[in-house]
């Protein structure tokens, strides 16, 4: 290990968790679609979905002081799917999974909530009804997600500090390296078939 004796006390700004806890909520939403094509689409189908990439989010609604450091708040839980039609990946829906919630935190009057880590566990989308006369598609979709509630605010700290963190320089591979591991990499893998043909003969 090695010790550095040019230590110096810097300030530095960074979020301080005051609280936080994990919830598994499952739900349920329909989505009616009438602009995707429905050729090769059928009632039981699954169709694609995933989290958007603006994430789960989360809004205070309301909060009020439980007493011993606890607050109660009331949050607005807001999870944007995109639906996808397997058939024509071009074609796609949002939905958005919006509901109340109410939790317990140990906190203060001066945080705020943050739910960016949260994620999804599941989600399962499928084709429930087909309208040929009007285009429509009716999917049923069910997710489950971990919701994960942080009470954080922004802080000034004393650290030790040893100096600024220097990126070291980047470590080229020039072709004759890559050919060399490509090369062995083919000596391993007729290694590996020489051993099954030999174990295939016994």
């Amino acid at each position: 290990m090695e010790y550095h004796h040019n230590c110096k006390i810097e300030c530095i700004l960074t979020e301080k968790v005051h609280d936080s806890c994990l919830a598994i909520d499952e739900k349920s939403s329909k989505l009616v679609i009438n602009n995707w094509s429905i050729s090769g689409l059928k009632v039981g189908d699954l169709v694609i979905c995933q989290l958007d990439q603006k994430g789960v989010s989360c809004t205070e609604l309301s909060r009020s002081f439980l007493g011993d450091g606890f607050f109660s708040f009331q949050i607005m839980v807001l999870v944007p799917m995109v639906i996808s039609n397997p058939n024509n990946l071009s074609q796609q829906a949002d939905l958005i999974f919006n509901y109340v919630k109410q939790i317990k935190l140990r906190t203060s009057d001066e945080t705020t909530l943050n739910c960016k880590a949260s994620r999804l566990l599941f989600c399962n989308a499928l084709v429930t009804e087909i309208n040929i006369v009007n285009g429509e598609i009716t999917i049923n979709c069910r997710i489950k997600v971990a919701l994960e509630v942080k009470s954080i605010s922004e802080v000034q700290l004393l650290v030790p500090s040893y100096g600024i963190c220097e990126p070291t320089p980047c470590q080229e591979i020039t072709n004759d390296r890559i050919q060399s591991i490509d090369l062995d990499q083919e000596d391993d893998l007729l290694g590996e078939a020489e051993v099954e043909a030999h174990n295939n003969q016994i």
